[in-house]
């Protein structure tokens, strides 16, 4: 009876991971989708043809309908595992000892598979051959949670009945001893075995720095949610102010400034709706990531608790779920910051009570596009509405820095008010707006003026190019076999190593976090990961000339590589086979990239920048090539687009902005030899871009 009381306290234990959600029974061949949730697979299949797309029942997110359908789920072996045992210790409810003498069950033997009594406990101990049999007392099972339990039966090789204990890393399936002498049908005698033992250990460092990742990632969450917690508490605050300053406004003017001040509540009400409304939702989506990883990291938790066998077998979705998640972050940066600014400036009280008809500032609002970088011309327009009557002439307009106060003028252009004027220092500056006394709306205004130049980071030796990485991170290559970390605030965090012989040039970073990079020591195209193991290497026989830039379209898996006057060059990423070829006479291909709308920008040394169809003929040249030009390419290396399609071009002296078109727009800084570039941010103002400037051995981080 004690292991029908065992089977009992067991079945408790798990039943929550045994009920199917959809027809809430045990669940049958249960198949796990990305978001961890699980189901039978015929009930999965059912509410697939209902719902007509893969959309999971628990948390509704839509997946795409993977190719063989649902049979093609890798199956929970972790939960096919606990359904084996459970059935397993059903089946022996009620029994005696193996033996059939009737004594009273003491212990079970896991390599057995059988309940035993004191008498064969005994046996078991004394016959040399049943030594090494693992022996668990019913009080220990009594005290085993679910995954223990589950461990005493782990999963057989399908083919040999065998226990899986060896692992194959050509064909990355666990295998069994026969497995490693006979072959197994995936590899056909191609198997590489190794000990599962070897691979839980570096399947247990890989949790390891996992789990690093994901507390500081929720480090970082909870920081922000309680940042933005407190501004959701000074929203509320500054609701109240706002509507208690509106109503003081009324009480103290004319029955019409009255019905304005009515006008003005409304619209302070919209704005806290819009505003509460994107604070609340991203308070909803930061409660919602932090406990979507802490749910992930406890399950991991477990699966390192349990057999060997079953934390390899689920935990790669597991760790594929996590990682993509951390990837996948939502914005940690506060999307407001809570406040109203409306009627907060009590002077304005005064002139109200004095002037009951003048509403002239009331119709005309100050509006810029800060912040600003410095050496840049910023514009600075004053709108008004149609029923205000108002000449350039009555504004008056001052200019505050930490120098001085300097009077300013605006120009009337297509019945708006602009003043232009050039940043050169960085800093706060402030602009008063006035109107006979009265301040216009967002007026007095702080305008923020950035330095240009973020970091100067000396290198060693003359870097080729850099790479954004995660964790604020940027990787630099120099020609040699190693690839240099750096952080943006300039502390070298570290480098990876290659093998000898080789010299990284021009590197892409991969969304799986793999690195491809072209190889000027051994002439070809490298992949490998961020510890420097080589992945995979191709193009080596067939003899890159010169590869310089390189682009990767991971949507077709394919690699374009910039191959000096051999023209350009596209592998396909898997096979390595040659896709595309092209080149022009006399046209030396510097580096290659896409557009947002997925053409092809060709950059020469001679011809200028180049836009191609996917066959490489030009369509047009955007850029054209001279010599010591501004808003022309000299000697050009290295070409990036951000978000908006606008392109930054490095080249010999300096580097340049253009527009889509190829309009010049501006120089970005200060440099000389600049080679490779990088965007670090471009979702907001100002943006960010990382340039190797080799004259100085630097490497520089603009705003632009």
């Amino acid at each position: 009876m004690a292991a029908a009381g065992n089977t009992n306290k067991f079945l408790e234990d798990i039943n929550e991971h045994l009920e199917c959600s959809i027809c809430t029974d045990q669940l049958k061949d249960p198949r796990t989708l990305r978001c961890l949730h699980t189901f039978c697979l015929i009930c999965l299949e059912k509410w697939m043809t209902k719902k007509g797309t893969l959309t999971c029942p628990t948390c509704c997110k839509t997946y795409n309908i993977p190719e063989g359908r649902l049979k093609s789920l890798a199956p929970n072996t972790f939960l096919n595992n606990i359904l084996e045992t459970v059935q397993h210790f059903s089946e022996k409810n009620n029994k005696n000892c193996v033996c059939g003498m009737g004594g009273e069950v003491e212990s079970y033997c896991q390599d057995c598979k059988e309940y035993i009594c004191s008498t064969c406990c005994t046996s078991h101990k004394g016959i040399p051959a049943l030594r090494s049999h693992k022996l668990y007392s019913m009080n220990e099972m009594k005290e085993m949670s679910s995954i223990p339990i589950a461990s005493l039966h782990p999963s057989q090789c399908e083919a040999h009945s065998k226990p899986l204990e060896f692992y194959c890393k050509d064909c990355e399936h666990l295998i069994c001893v026969n497995c490693t002498i006979l072959g197994h049908r995936d590899c056909e005698g191609r198997q590489k075995p190794i000990g599962t033992s070897e691979l839980f250990k570096a399947f247990t460092e890989t949790l390891t720095e996992l789990e690093k990742d994901a507390n500081t990632f929720t480090t970082e969450l909870e920081n922000s949610l309680k940042e933005i917690l407190e501004i959701n508490t000074g929203l509320e605050k500054n609701k109240s102010k706002s509507l208690q300053d509106i109503e003081d406004y009324v009480q103290e003017t004319t029955k019409t400034i009255k019905k304005n001040g009515e006008t003005m509540e409304k619209q302070v009400k919209t704005i806290y709706e819009k505003k509460k409304k994107e604070i609340d939702e991203q308070i909803s989506e930061l409660k919602k990531t932090i406990s979507d990883v802490n749910t992930k990291l406890n399950l991991l938790h477990k699966l390192l608790k349990g057999n060997e066998v079953s934390a390899i077998e689920s935990g790669k979705m597991i760790v594929k779920a996590l990682t993509d998640r951390i990837k996948n972050a939502p914005t940690t940066h506060p999307i407001d910051d809570g406040q109203i600014y409306f009627c907060q400036i009590k002077e304005q009280f005064i002139q109200l009570k004095l002037m009951d008809t003048e509403k002239t500032a009331d119709y005309l609002t100050l509006q810029a596009n800060a912040p600003v970088i410095e050496g840049e011309t910023m514009e600075v327009k004053v709108r008004k509405q149609k029923e205000c009557e108002v000449d350039a002439t009555q504004l008056n307009a001052t200019w505050s820095t930490q120098e001085g106060l300097e009077e300013v003028k605006f120009e009337e252009e297509n019945g708006e008010y602009v003043l232009t004027r050039k940043c050169t220092s960085p800093g706060n500056c402030r602009l008063d707006v006035t109107v006979d006394g009265k301040h216009i709306i967002n007026s007095p205004m702080t305008i923020t003026v950035l330095k240009e130049l973020i970091n100067s980071i000396k290198l060693d030796y003359g870097g080729q190019d850099v790479l954004k990485c995660d964790n604020d991170c940027l990787l630099v290559s120099c020609q040699t076999k190693e690839i240099l970390k750096y952080k943006t605030s300039g502390e070298h965090i570290g480098e990876i190593t290659l093998p000898q012989c080789t010299r990284v040039n021009r590197m892409f970073k991969m969304k799986n976090g793999e690195i491809i990079f072209s190889d000027r020591g051994k002439r070809c195209i490298t992949i490998c990961n961020m510890n420097g193991k080589v992945i995979r290497t191709f193009s080596k026989r067939r003899g890159l000339s010169s590869p310089e830039g390189i682009h990767v379209d991971e949507e077709s898996n394919v690699v374009y590589v910039a191959n000096g006057y051999n023209g350009t060059v596209a592998y396909n990423i898997s096979s390595g086979q040659v896709i595309h070829k092209w080149s022009q006479p006399d046209i030396c291909v510097m580096d290659v990239t896409f557009t947002n709308q997925r053409q092809i920008l060709i950059l020469t040394s001679h011809h200028g920048l180049q836009l191609t169809d996917n066959d490489g003929r030009p369509i047009k040249v955007l850029v054209e090539a001279s010599d010591n030009d501004v808003g022309k390419l000299t000697n050009p290396r290295a070409v990036v687009v951000d978000k908006d399609d606008n392109i930054i071009v490095s080249c010999y002296h300096n580097v340049q902005l253009f527009d889509k078109d190829g309009k010049f727009i501006k120089v970005i800084g200060e440099t000389k030899w600049a080679l490779g570039l990088c965007i670090i941010s471009c979702m907001h103002q100002p943006r960010t871009i990382a340039v190797i400037d080799q004259y100085n051995k630097a490497l520089k981080i603009f705003n632009y």
